[in-house]
């Protein structure tokens, strides 16, 4: 489903999900056969936004919201919004119906269905809160299961506000045993231009392409890269010594313009990692990025103390600096 604005998608969700589901088998949503108690329910029932989510799942936004029907004999019902880059790098948004709801070994799970067909598409569990403002628990979506974490939004928030950016998160770090870019540094040096994001900050998107967000800053009020530069290079460490591979990274807002070093490099398959230094490539460590670097694209997260951008940049020339 591609949804032309962000406000349309998460109206259709609040009109077509839980609204709908109150009236019953009319919907294809009957009153499940095993209900959730009171006790247990309420402590989930609400609104939340992706807060955090594994990067392989490929999403960058998302909602959820939790409530019982008004039918003779309550019960509880879900709608879930997801957003990213669908495979033809259009943002898109998928819009479920979350149920029936079951708690079982201390975790409340549901089915993820389509709407249109009432399908299986996965599945959501969530662990019992330990604070109000908060959930975590796991997705099951396209074959995998990722952590998922969310944040409580106020019932005052309008239902059609723009989405906040997700922090995308590596449930397994990658264990990266070679030094350098590749087995020939050479290879991957020269200077990549940053692709900037074609979607306004904390707008949603779809999640199924392999590259999902491209150059957006996930803190708080941190504006959105338009363009920018990584340049990879040879670098004397030691006099005498081979060159070490290192990385400028140079990122510019309207008012800004931040710069960072990466070193350390290490690899395996597709998978890059770096530390990020401040001043130079000497500075001190200040963050890390882990990516992939494939066909000519360096993309991943860039971290530098509690800021994460999430960047995608294409090779553009093999002059080094």
């Amino acid at each position: 489903m591609i949804v032309a604005a962000v406000g349309a998608g998460l109206a259709l969700a609040t009109t077509a999900g839980l609204a709908s589901a109150t009236t019953g088998v009319g919907t294809g949503l009957p009153q499940p056969r095993v209900l959730v108690e009171p006790a247990i329910g309420d402590q989930f029932v609400g609104r939340y936004v992706v807060s955090e989510i594994d990067r392989r799942a490929k999403i960058t936004s998302g909602q959820i919201m939790i409530d019982y029907t008004e039918t003779p004999h309550p019960y509880l019902v879900g709608n879930l919004t997801l957003s990213g880059f669908d495979s033809g790098g259009r943002q898109s948004t998928f819009i479920a119906n979350v149920y029936p709801f079951s708690f079982t070994n201390r975790l409340l799970r549901a089915g993820v269905l389509s709407q249109g067909s009432s399908q299986r598409l996965g599945a959501v569990t969530f662990q019992i809160p330990t604070d109000p403002t908060t959930q975590s628990g796991t997705l099951t979506f396209k074959g995998g299961t990722y952590p998922i974490a969310y944040k409580r939004v106020n019932d005052d928030t309008s239902p059609t506000a723009p989405l906040p950016l997700a922090k995308l998160t590596d449930a397994t770090p990658p264990k990266l045993e070679k030094d350098g870019l590749g087995a020939s540094d050479k290879a991957f040096y020269g200077r990549y231009d940053l692709q900037p994001s074609d979607q306004d900050a904390g707008a949603n998107a779809g999640f199924y392409a392999p590259v999902v967000r491209l150059a957006s800053a996930l803190s708080t009020g941190q504006g959105t890269p338009d363009s920018g530069s990584l340049t990879l290079f040879g670098n004397t460490v030691r006099r005498g010594r081979p060159l070490v591979p290192a990385g400028i990274v140079t990122l510019h807002q309207p008012n800004s313009t931040d710069v960072a070093y990466l070193t350390d490099f290490r690899w395996g398959g597709d998978r890059r990692t770096a530390n990020v230094r401040g001043g130079s490539t000497d500075g001190p460590l200040v963050g890390g990025f882990v990516g992939t670097l494939k066909g000519g694209e360096v993309s991943g997260t860039l971290t530098v103390g509690k800021q994460h951008t999430d960047v995608r940049f294409k090779r553009e020339s093999s002059k080094q600096p």
